[in-house]
């Protein structure tokens, strides 16, 4: 029996979606990183709002986002010297 509290996250996560949808279709790319969790919800979501699997970032702990934020910055160079 699903409660209230998961009803409610089930339809926050279908709204995220369609809003990362959304953006995407107008062509912007979106680059998420998911920090210190392991949940297959938090692990599908952010995916799912990723212009692809290579611009979801999957971060350990703290630790590592320095190592996240690069990776980022260089997706975006990358994007930049190809226009």
């Amino acid at each position: 029996d699903k409660s209230d509290q998961d009803d409610i996250n089930e339809r926050m996560d279908e709204l995220t979606l369609e809003a990362c949808s959304n953006v995407k279709e107008k062509g912007i790319r979106i680059i998420t990183i998911r920090l210190d969790l392991t949940d297959e919800r938090s692990e599908a979501l952010l995916k799912g709002c990723a212009s692809s699997d290579e611009d979801y970032i999957d971060v350990a702990n703290s630790g590592q986002l320095t190592s996240a934020f690069m990776k980022v910055t260089d997706k975006i160079t990358e994007i930049y010297l190809s226009r």
